[in-house]
């Protein structure tokens, strides 16, 4: 076997990988602090724009529009913050079934033939996943953010 760097763990992870769904065990996606990671990040975010927000009042002159400004601002975050934790979940395989484990703890077991649209994007180091699928007659959307 030739090592060039990353390479040779890179295709034994992913041998390793097949072979678990191969024999039908459970793959975890995400990891276990997953939740805790993203509860955190979103806290911080949320964080660094009341900052900057209180930052632009206090060097500018305070104003209705100024007020309604920042108010509507931060009241915009939160709406997509709450969104995008309750659309977040970890994700596992576990031969053809795609287990979804949302934050408020509730589970979601459907086949990966349901899954309808896969979408990625990459921001900075981090790759955002959508899952679009179909459980129960509805159509709903999942959400993975993975490193690199």
């Amino acid at each position: 076997m030739i090592c060039v760097g990353n390479q040779t763990l890179f295709m034994n992870q992913k041998r390793i990988i097949l072979n678990l769904l191969l024999s039908k065990k459970r793959v975890d996606i995400t990891s276990k602090n997953y939740f805790s990671l993203i509860r955190k990040i979103c806290v911080v975010t949320f964080l660094l724009i009341l900052f900057l927000n209180f930052t632009s009042l206090y060097f500018n002159e305070i104003t209705f529009v100024s007020l309604a400004v920042v108010v509507g601002n931060l009241f915009f975050f939160v709406l997509i913050f709450r969104n995008l934790l309750h659309r977040i979940s970890s994700k596992s395989i576990k031969g053809d079934t795609l287990i979804l484990n949302r934050s408020n703890n509730k589970p979601c077991v459907t086949s990966i033939r349901s899954i309808k649209k896969i979408k990625t994007i990459s921001l900075f180091n981090l790759k955002i996943t959508c899952l679009l699928f179909n459980l129960d007659g509805r159509n709903r959307k999942a959400f993975i953010f993975t490193h690199r």
